[in-house]
């Protein structure tokens, strides 16, 4: 099952989503967190997000102002449901899943590793909370709200692919020079 959890601060910044199918999101203020929060309510290591048998799950990880799932502080790692409440400290966490139909193959996957998260069969991808697939980067565009379209614009080195996702099909352009000005 794929998750994403949107994680927004209390003053007011940009929320941050973040993906989850397998493995772990370690939460926290320190620099090596998966996802890094500036808020002094959170500890530097203070919880972890993790999927086992297909089951969303929160541990807190000794913090000073706990996990609060429900309006109640968790002790040991507890299930999160889609729509649960649940804080960190003062961030507030919302959970959506996605859902279980899947594409034939389709999967994002890591750079440099072998994590695959699988997409649902019909998934929008765009830097926009409301996006199945977040990509949280000012490189990627939300959706355009006149076509409906997902337009991205994402620079590795001195590449730049341009990306747009439309009714049932995917469009790339790749160009090699550093100052490519793709939509």
């Amino acid at each position: 099952m794929l998750y994403t959890l949107t994680f927004t601060e209390p003053d007011g910044g940009k929320p941050q989503s973040h993906p989850i199918a397998d493995g772990e999101l370690l939460i926290g203020r320190d620099a090596t967190c998966d996802v890094v929060l500036r808020s002094k309510d959170v500890s530097r290591r203070h919880a972890r997000f993790f999927v086992k048998g297909g089951e969303l799950l929160v541990e807190d990880l000794g913090s000073h102002n706990g996990v609060w799932v429900r309006g109640a502080r968790i002790e040991k790692p507890a299930p999160v449901e889609p729509g649960a409440a649940v804080e960190i400290g003062d961030v507030k966490v919302s959970v959506k899943a996605a859902t279980e139909a899947v594409g034939a193959g389709a999967a994002l996957k890591a750079v440099n590793s072998d994590k695959q998260i699988k997409l649902p069969a019909k998934a929008t991808v765009g830097r926009g909370a409301d996006c199945d697939v977040v990509l949280d980067d000012d490189s990627v565009s939300r959706i355009d709200p006149r076509t409906r379209k997902v337009v991205a614009t994402i620079k590795v080195g001195n590449r730049a692919a341009g990306i747009a996702v439309g009714e049932g099909a995917v469009w790339v352009t790749v160009q090699a020079n550093e100052k490519a000005g793709l939509p």
